[in-house]
């Protein structure tokens, strides 16, 4: 029997305060959102566009677990304010353009390109105009435009550093100013995940001809985390020649990746050498200036007021990437809500100690597989052992997944640590223990089943770093 929809919304509204827990749902769901269920959806309406980003942002793990408790399974859930936002630039019948659901793959730019978040166009943060400019991405910028006004001429396009520094947003940038500059190309923007999948489905049996219509039939190629293909001896050679197809009929191909391509295990000399002979440049960490100005366009964007020696504050101390000072804006706002107080200096000082300790402290890789040990109660060898128990390469990959947070260390460097292993193998454990994280799941090592968040709490309080 079907349960009404006041009983689905009151059973849904009591899992997520168990969930929450009583002070933090009352904050946040009591007064300030609306739930409702309506044609097998559930629609969370915000009173504000800060407060649709903060549930979308924070909870989303604590809804989707509400719906499988109350529905047995995972359900569409769509965020969206009740109140117009940029009112100038929405169309009457624009009503979708306030509504985000849960966020899933994308498969290819047709649903990228439409894609609407809390009451804008995702497209703000794909424009050349919108990313801040300073001496560590520069080229990258000025790489972008070149190959957007000389259709083909600077294929591929490559860009590579570490997570977090800005290389999606600037393949969308590409896609965006390319889309501008020459209407009606059709262009293909993937990860290399997803470039994987298709290849296997179409070796299984789908067909490579129809994969190779779709993938070389595009005008501009995009193809994001390259990284994933190492060691991917078989897609790597499918995607060169892919790229040589592309090359030779004067289209644009462009790459993002969190290594350079000569640390890619198992790429081609020939395909390396496409790669350099492209417009090829890597992303370095935002300089001061550059952190200021990103800080004060974001909270620009999110309507905050915000002086200029609390964007000094978080400028000085968020300093890897724009996900640091996003979170730090993110908590600043939380608070003066809560709070019913202005955003200055002496807030942002209190309710963002810990943030600030955690982003300064450098931690070395040593530390990290002490700390993982000793929650664990594993041997110091055993991170660094070829044991493939559960027992134990769960931990390993954590320590990874602890590594790539905490420490500036190359995948290169992190792997030969944990043992020798390579370089697709610390991506693939940062991948899984991500997941991990983003819906709530427990660790099994032998035995023994671990929420993996109260591990990392007890790891991070090891290492004085949470």
């Amino acid at each position: 029997m079907e349960l009404r929809d006041k009983d689905v919304v009151a059973a849904f509204r009591l899992k997520l305060s168990e969930l929450l827990g009583e002070d933090r749902f009352e904050l946040w769901f009591k007064d300030q959102t609306q739930i409702d269920w309506q044609d097998k959806i559930l629609r969370v309406e915000a009173q504000s566009p800060f407060i649709c980003q903060w549930l979308r942002a924070n909870f989303a793990t604590e809804i989707e677990a509400a719906c499988v408790h109350v529905f047995g399974a995972p359900q569409r859930v769509v965020f969206r304010t009740a109140e117009p936002i940029l009112a100038e630039a929405l169309p009457p019948d624009a009503e979708d353009r306030r509504t985000a659901s849960l966020p899933g793959p994308e498969v290819d730019d047709s649903t990228l390109s439409n894609r609407k978040e809390c009451g804008r166009s995702s497209s703000f943060c794909r424009c050349l105009e919108d990313i801040v400019v300073g001496e560590s991405n520069r080229l990258a910028v000025t790489s972008i435009r070149m190959a957007s006004e000389k259709w083909g001429g600077g294929s591929p396009f490559l860009v590579h550093g570490p997570t977090g520094l800005g290389k999606t947003h600037l393949l969308q940038a590409l896609q965006a100013a390319v889309r501008e500059k020459h209407a009606g190309l059709r262009a293909l923007y993937l990860s290399a995940e997803q470039f994987t999948d298709h290849f296997l489905e179409a070796l299984r049996g789908s067909g490579l001809p129809s994969f190779r219509r779709k993938h070389r039939g595009t005008d501009l190629l995009l193809l994001d985390n390259l990284e994933f293909l190492s060691r991917k001896t078989a897609t790597l050679e499918e995607l060169a020649q892919t790229v040589e197809d592309l090359h030779r009929r004067g289209k644009q191909v462009a790459f993002a990746s969190s290594v350079a391509p000569e640390q890619l295990e198992g790429i081609s000399p020939e395909f390396l050498a496409r790669l350099r002979g492209g417009l090829f440049c890597e992303l370095q960490p935002p300089e001061f200036a550059m952190r200021r100005e990103i800080a004060r366009r974001m909270a620009a964007r999110r309507s905050l007021e915000i002086e200029g020696d609390v964007l000094d504050y978080v400028a000085a101390n968020f300093t890897r990437h724009a996900r640091e000072i996003s979170g730090a804006l993110f908590r600043l706002q939380a608070a003066s809500l809560a709070k019913q107080q202005p955003i200055t200096l002496s807030l942002a000082e209190r309710v963002l100690a810990d943030l600030v300790n955690s982003a300064s402290r450098e931690v070395e890789l040593p530390e990290i597989e002490r700390a993982v040990c000793k929650v664990f109660g594993l041997s110091r060898q055993s991170l660094q052992s070829n044991c493939k128990s559960r027992a134990v390469s769960h931990p390993r990959m954590l320590a990874m997944w602890l590594a790539r947070k905490y420490t500036r260390a190359a995948l290169s460097e992190i792997g030969d640590y944990f043992g020798k292993r390579s370089h697709s193998t610390v991506i693939s454990a940062e991948k899984k223990v991500g997941d991990w994280m983003d819906h709530g799941k427990s660790m099994n090592c032998g035995s023994k089943s671990r929420q993996i968040r109260d591990a990392v709490q007890e790891i991070e309080q090891a290492l004085q770093i949470g």
